[in-house]
């Protein structure tokens, strides 16, 4: 018995998911946006589906955009048309095609559906990654104060809208808004479970905020003592405060914000070292004394050399406990490797070598190893 036309395109479509799922046993499919366009040109609906599904099944998430978003604009009466929509859309996201995503996830919205809020979070994030940071406000300042809305969801609204007012140069407004979340939690956080995410990442930027004006804070000049005392008291002022709401982070036990504020807590001492390193040297010296006034600086700032290798241990302490691996994992990774270098070849050019000073029983680094499982202060 003759197949129908019908069941000629299921079994085409059935043995291209077998294709895409074999992967391993066969050549692979082309996986060039070119070559994917002319593998699927030919595609009916169910085929660019099927190939579609499979291809997240095997995680080929650029055969997956590009299956869905032409099953999307071919088919626009298709009953498929929005799950195919909001596919493209994700993985386009999971592509970093920002752009891209965010196209398909506006073409999807709807506010009347009940995936409504979780594409606004979705539409936020796309708007923030392409520096749309006014537009990622308008959407997330109406679910600041939204009652019917969880209070997970309400401190992500109100932490959210608090980056993007960062981000948009209004560091005052931000801090003050990042404070009340925090507050807010507070308060509320009896009444149902949070997501600790949220609050680390309110403690994280004010964090942020903190290193921000500890970076501007330049020291471009040491003859005038009495204002190079003062510049490098600002500075570490600036510093310690970074550094209490990065360890505060640390405290809400969740594992991204606790490597990430660990890898900042280091690189904080780091940059601290490299700018008193790189600063002037006094006018009045002579040759012979600014060798000596160099490598006197040198012993005296060692102790941060130390404090960032301290606290980049412990971060990656955490990440390899826990089996974490994130952009910040790999920077304090390559940040100790630099760090462990520097200070073995500033102890070999030292006649001294490691000495300590007298000065150098400063209070150790904070302990980055605080739970990722649970629990804080």
């Amino acid at each position: 018995m003759a197949l129908s036309p019908t069941s000629l395109r299921r079994i085409s479509a059935i043995a291209t998911v077998l294709l895409l799922l074999l992967g391993g046993c066969a050549a692979r499919p082309p996986s060039t946006m070119e070559a994917i366009a002319r593998a699927i040109q030919g595609y009916g609906e169910e085929e660019l589906w099927l190939c579609g599904k499979a291809a997240v099944q095997a995680e080929e998430y650029l055969r997956a955009a590009m299956c869905f978003s032409l099953l999307a604009d071919r088919h626009p009466q298709s009953p498929r048309w929005r799950a195919a929509t909001l596919g493209a859309g994700e993985a386009w996201e999971r592509l970093g095609e920002w752009q891209r995503a965010l196209e398909r996830y506006l073409a999807a919205f709807d506010p009347d559906a009940e995936d409504a809020l979780d594409l606004t979070w979705k539409i936020a994030s796309a708007y923030y990654e392409l520096d749309l940071y006014q537009e990622a406000l308008d959407l997330l300042e109406p679910l600041v104060d939204r009652q019917d809305l969880s209070l997970t969801d309400r401190i992500r609204a109100r932490t959210w809208a608090a980056v993007c007012k960062l981000e948009l140069g209004d560091w005052e407004t931000a801090e003050m808004e990042f404070r009340r979340t925090l507050l807010f939690y507070e308060r509320h956080k009896s009444e149902e479970r949070v997501d600790p995410y949220f609050p680390a990442q309110a403690q994280f930027f004010l964090g942020e905020i903190y290193r921000r004006h500890f970076e501007d804070v330049r020291i471009d000049q040491t003859d005038d003592v009495p204002r190079l005392s003062d510049t490098i008291e600002t500075k570490s002022r600036f510093l310690l405060s970074a550094q209490g709401h990065y360890v505060r982070a640390i405290r809400y036990g969740h594992p991204h914000w606790a490597t990430a504020a660990g890898q900042r807590i280091g690189q904080l001492y780091e940059r601290f070292y490299d700018e008193m390193i790189q600063a002037p040297i006094p006018s009045s010296l002579t040759p012979e004394q600014a060798e000596l006034y160099r490598l006197e600086v040198r012993r005296k700032i060692r102790i941060l050399l130390k404090k960032a290798i301290a606290a980049y241990e412990r971060t990656l302490t955490v990440a390899e406990r826990i089996g974490l691996s994130s952009a910040f994992v790999e920077k304090t990774r390559a940040s100790l490797r630099r760090i462990e270098n520097l200070l073995l070849q500033d102890i070999a050019d030292d006649p001294m070598g490691d000495q300590p000073l007298e000065d150098e029983a400063s209070e150790p680094a904070p302990d980055t190893r605080a739970s990722v499982e649970g629990g804080q202060d």
